[in-house]
């Protein structure tokens, strides 16, 4: 009987040490920023929204410090679905496209068939944590909430907005 105990023993403290051992190596990581790969169009017909640019900026610095420019071209570099007779369109950036619109920066969006500009400021998110512990310590796989924008000057809350003609 003590050999029975001695070995429970032995297996207790093992897995106890093993456990502890594991979850001591847990690691806090920030999310990353909020980003998306498409955008919605509201009141845009199928002509007025088949190519448009969009500009990224150094957030806070009055639209002067540009980033860098993607030109959207319908069926070329992104994916469209149509809704409610083309009044709202779904924007979808195409996988090889290298670019998101992410927080912490500021957007134009310039539509030349109706001479449209549209503005976002102050694309902010809530920066996150998570724990990852061994043995699943992925990389950062969680991402930030929507905080706030200002699309036009008029701030927006609660959802990613639309760009609206």
């Amino acid at each position: 009987m003590n050999k029975l105990n001695s070995k429970t023993v032995i297996h207790f403290i093992f897995l106890t040490t093993l456990i502890f051992s594991i979850y001591s190596c847990c690691k806090t990581i920030d999310c990353n920023s909020l980003s998306t790969k498409s955008i919605t169009l509201y009141k845009f017909t199928t002509e007025e929204s088949k190519s448009f640019i969009i500009r990224r900026f150094k957030m806070a610095t009055n639209f002067t410090e540009k980033i860098d420019t993607l030109l959207i071209v319908r069926g070329q570099n992104a994916q469209y679905s149509d809704f409610a007779g083309e009044i709202v369109t779904n924007v979808y950036f195409n996988r090889n496209v290298n670019f998101e619109i992410i927080s912490g920066f500021d957007y134009e969006f310039y539509f030349p068939a109706t001479n449209t500009l549209r503005r976002i400021t102050e694309f902010t998110d809530n920066q996150g944590q998570k724990k990852y512990c061994i043995p699943s310590m992925q990389k950062n796989t969680c991402i930030n909430e929507f905080s706030f924008l200002k699309l036009d000057s008029v701030l927006v809350t609660g959802a990613f907005p639309a760009i609206i003609k």
